[in-house]
């Protein structure tokens, strides 16, 4: 006896052609939707970093010279940065800069300064290890303001010359002539640390209304400070 085989009818066919290439493309699709769900998470990830150590220029005076890696800015006019950048005043200029953490630095007349943003572990997002931003002051006279602290990284490190800064909290003075390589650290609220840069302890911290001489890479003298013979605004 011949038993006769069955074949599934077109419409069963078509069903279940449609079927396989529907399963075909969610496997197709799916490793691309992971690899774009992860650029997702990952972008909005480094947005959230670089909005807390972005660097933008508050305001100006004058004419202010600004290099990012040798080139001029051509305009500071709603300007941000995320990676190193000169600033030069001449006697008639001054310009104020919000740092990371929304530390903020103003660069008063005849001064040179070198911004450096925070910088962080590019490779695990996750966990940035966000470093502290630095100052390279070269010349000239600086106040700044430490509004940090509550991220945990407000700490803010101003190197000059031999000599390394570290503002702690609060508002000080920074004032510098490389010429004769001397200056003065004045605090008016919070403190800071200092030392030179070879050394890795034994700070001098610098308590509001002190005010701290140093010369060629020594300390000359801590006192007491009137802070209001100093600009502040």
């Amino acid at each position: 006896m011949i038993i006769p085989i069955l074949m599934p009818s077109r419409t069963a066919r078509n069903i279940l052609f449609i079927r396989i290439a529907f399963l075909m493309v969610f496997i197709l699709l799916l490793p691309i939707a992971l690899i774009y769900d992860n650029y997702q998470k990952k972008s909005k990830l480094q947005n959230e970093i670089n909005d807390k150590i972005r660097c933008s220029v508050l305001n100006y005076e004058g004419e202010v010279e600004v290099q990012n890696d040798g080139k001029k800015v051509k305009s500071l006019n709603n300007y941000s940065f995320l990676d190193n950048h000169l600033f030069k005043t001449d006697d008639k200029s001054n310009v104020k800069i919000k740092l990371s953490f929304g530390n903020t630095v103003k660069i008063y007349p005849n001064s040179e300064l070198l911004a450096k943003p925070s910088i962080y572990n590019k490779d695990n997002l996750s966990n940035p290890d966000i470093k502290e931003a630095y100052i390279d002051l070269k010349n000239g006279e600086i106040t700044l303001e430490i509004d940090g602290i509550r991220e945990g990284k407000g700490n803010l490190i101003i190197e000059i010359s031999d000599f390394k800064i570290i503002g702690l909290s609060g508002l000080f003075k920074v004032i510098y002539n490389k010429e004769l390589d001397k200056g003065k650290i004045i605090v008016k609220m919070g403190s800071v640390r200092t030392n030179k840069k070879d050394l890795k302890n034994n700070y001098i911290k610098v308590n509001a209304f002190q005010e701290l001489t140093f010369e060629k890479g020594e300390v000359t003298d801590l006192r007491q400070t009137d802070f209001i013979q100093y600009n502040w605004k």
